[in-house]
């Protein structure tokens, strides 16, 4: 493919340096479900370089109705093997790592054989996400983080801000705490929702439906953009 043609639309919007900046950037993106599989599918078009894409589960059938890679035919395979696949179709000229693991303080430091300018945080687990924020916080990496997506249809509350400035969100609030605790005051962006959480109708899981999560993911890839570019598109982010 020539590469001309896959940025041709892009560079016409953002210039050739934001899309050199792009293509020499790496960006880690953690959690492949509905929020983490639509900011992997926005990082990839944008033309990023290289994407390390981490998750440790597979595909189920009760995630056909938000989630990118679910499939009927897909249903049991892992996400990060689907998301490997779908990110070389796009673009094969990316550099495109996977890990099929839990993150961990037992393994987040595997990632330091990368050079990661951003990190995009799209973890369930409030420990690990807390963990991820804090490792790459303190290593000088900027983190953009997926607040709580379920429960929520209202994409005209999803916002953008620091993570210490969120409200409205229950998952937000547990992390501004852990975060707290551990002294992450900063560099840390956050994707939410201002929209009260909704009681779902039955018990069990959260709900969640394909509207909202995607949405996040799409702001995620945002400000990861945002950040790789904005000392070139000083016009642009004001």
């Amino acid at each position: 493919m020539d590469n001309l043609v896959f940025s041709d639309r892009s560079e016409r919007l953002l210039g050739k340096d934001a899309i050199e900046v792009l293509s020499n950037s790496t960006i880690a993106i953690f959690g492949l479900g509905g929020v983490g599989s639509f900011a992997t599918e926005a990082v990839v078009r944008l033309g990023v370089g290289t994407i390390i894409i981490t998750d440790f589960d597979v595909v189920d059938i009760t995630n056909v109705n938000r989630q990118l890679y679910a499939l009927h035919s897909t249903i049991g395979k892992k996400k990060t093997d689907i998301a490997y696949d779908r990110v070389r179709d796009i673009n094969p000229k990316c550099n495109i790592h996977k890990h099929t693991v839990f993150v961990s303080d037992q393994n987040i430091n595997l990632y330091d054989i990368y050079q990661i300018d951003c990190v995009i945080d799209c973890i369930d687990s409030i420990e690990s996400k807390i963990s991820l924020i804090e490792y790459m916080n303190k290593r000088g990496i900027p983190v953009i983080t997926s607040m709580g997506a379920a429960n929520k249809t209202d994409p005209s509350a999803i916002k953008t801000a620091d993570i210490h400035k969120t409200h409205q969100c229950p998952l937000a609030k547990k992390v501004r705490k852990g975060l707290r605790e551990r002294n992450v005051m900063n560099n840390v962006t956050a994707i939410y929702s201002t929209e009260a959480p909704i009681k779902p109708s039955t018990p069990g899981p959260l709900g969640s439906i394909a509207t909202i999560p995607s949405i996040f993911g799409l702001y995620c890839a945002s400000s990861a953009l945002k950040i790789l570019t904005s000392h070139i598109l000083p016009d642009i982010y004001h």
